[in-house]
């Protein structure tokens, strides 16, 4: 991969439930912060997309 296709800075989120002391879950939920990185951000074709979505067979 070349350094110089990396121009946009990402932040990967992970999704987290919030717990008490006991380990009972709280009503709130949050995402956390794991890593910022940077990142090439290409966009995807409307036909990629639904592609992606359908299960192929041949």
């Amino acid at each position: 991969m070349r350094a110089g296709s990396l121009r946009h800075r990402v932040t990967i989120q992970r999704y987290e439930l919030a717990v008490d002391e006991y380990g009972a879950p709280l009503r709130r939920e949050s995402w956390k912060d794991v890593s910022t990185v940077w990142a090439s951000v290409e966009a995807v074709s409307g036909r990629e997309f639904f592609a992606s979505q359908q299960v192929q067979s041949e």
